[in-house]
């Protein structure tokens, strides 16, 4: 087991079998709180369009190296990326109106982040580096 789902949400990406490509199963709509938390293998995350939210701290502290939020996303919880210090770009998708609290806290790493145009809501601590 690979990924623990709960209806529509993915709960939980196993600590024992992970891939340096994490691909989010299709039908999947809400990444959840922690579900990829200290996920020391995983570089990269390929996020389907069914997705439409990811939860707090989702990401936190993994060691992703670029991650691309696809459109139908709305919301990036509190802390999604945060501690994610091999984090080297991000592109939020045009359907993110939402940019939690701390989302790129401690992303040192961070060289491009991509922001959509409909942008209502960011309270986001960031790294020193380049914002696009």
């Amino acid at each position: 087991m690979q990924f623990q789902i709960e209806g529509t949400t993915l709960v939980k990406y196993d600590f024992d079998h992970q891939e340096e490509i994490a691909v989010v199963p299709d039908g999947v709509e809400v990444i959840g709180k922690y579900a990829f938390y200290v996920r020391e293998k995983v570089k990269q995350i390929i996020i389907p369009p069914t997705v439409r939210e990811i939860g707090v701290c989702a990401f936190m502290e993994s060691r992703v190296k670029t991650v691309i939020i696809p459109d139908t996303v709305t919301k990036l919880g509190n802390e999604a990326f945060s501690g994610c210090t091999d984090l080297k770009k991000a592109v939020i998708g045009s359907g993110v109106t939402e940019i939690g609290d701390f989302t790129f806290r401690r992303c040192d790493s961070l060289e491009y982040l991509e922001l959509p145009e409909g942008l209502k809501k960011w309270a986001v601590m960031h790294s020193r580096n380049a914002i696009h």
